[in-house]
């Protein structure tokens, strides 16, 4: 399930697959989306859900391109160059210029006029990127380009994590009219976060909710580990892989291809369900 790269187009780069390397069934390719991943707090798995968004696109026979707004390039470790880094501005350089600092951003609007585009935005830079959005009617067009315009705010168990969440699709939501609205629950069950959320009255407000279940798999420390892998890619990984390379025991090692392999599956669908089919812009 090697990332095979393609030329360049003329927004965005773009990586495929083909189809025999795809766990899920392509389906009628659907417009084309530019989604937005994001929350205001660092460490709820934005990448690890940009990521799946991404390969569940490819899955379907469709192009990817990777834009990353942020100062550590975890995206850029897992694709390389099919990944656009986008260097946010210095607070000095925003307190000096700030219309010049957000000028960084322009390149976002071209690079974005093709096929499917996913941006991973870092904790840090939501604000300035979402100021610059609604300053230069990015959401304008995108949408009048015919494509879907996803907000994608990602969120833990943790309160702050939510606060941070709610804040990007109530507050900087703003910024992006026209925008379909996503709460991903990553990790725990839906329950742990209703004990404290009004996740229906969140619904309610047009907002849809995925969760997405927690990865048991031993494999996962590889997978997001310190040089990070593709999610597809580690399907890859055979029992003797593990044991060979990573110390697993038998038993293990068949417990973590099979889990892992399940909750690819999951995640996959689970995304292709709720937000790359169609069900009307919010």
């Amino acid at each position: 399930m090697e990332v095979m790269m393609t030329k360049r187009m003329d927004s965005v780069p773009t990586a495929v697959t083909t189809p025999a390397e795809s766990p899920m069934v392509p389906c009628i390719e659907p417009r084309p989306l530019v989604a937005i991943v994001a929350n205001q707090r660092g460490g709820v798995g934005k990448t690890t859900i940009a990521t799946a968004i991404g390969e569940t696109l490819i899955s379907r026979g469709a192009g990817v391109g990777y834009i990353e707004i942020e100062s550590s390039a975890r995206l850029s470790q897992i694709y390389g160059d099919a990944v656009h880094r986008v260097q946010p501005p210095s607070l000095q350089e925003a307190a000096e210029d700030a219309s010049r600092a957000l000028a960084t951003y322009d390149e976002i609007t071209d690079r974005t006029a093709e096929g499917n585009v996913v941006i991973d935005v870092g904790a840090n830079e939501i604000a300035s990127f979402a100021e610059w959005a609604g300053l230069s009617d990015f959401s304008t067009d995108v949408i009048d380009r015919g494509h879907r315009l996803l907000l994608v705010a990602v969120a833990t168990a943790e309160r702050e994590a939510m606060t941070g969440a709610l804040d990007v699709l109530y507050d900087k939501v703003r910024a992006f009219p026209g925008a379909e609205r996503y709460l991903v629950l990553n990790g725990p069950p839906r329950a742990s976060f209703e004990d404290w959320v009004d996740l229906q009255r969140v619904e309610g407000e047009g907002i849809r909710i995925l969760p997405i279940p927690r990865c048991l798999s031993d494999m996962w420390r590889i997978v997001d580990g310190k040089i990070p892998m593709r999610l597809v890619k580690a399907l890859k990984l055979t029992r003797m892989d593990l044991e060979a390379d990573y110390g697993m025991t038998r038993a293990m090692s068949a417990r973590a291809v099979r889990s892992y392999a399940d909750w690819v599956t999951k995640v996959m669908a689970a995304i292709s369900g709720t937000l790359i089919e169609e069900r009307g812009t919010v």
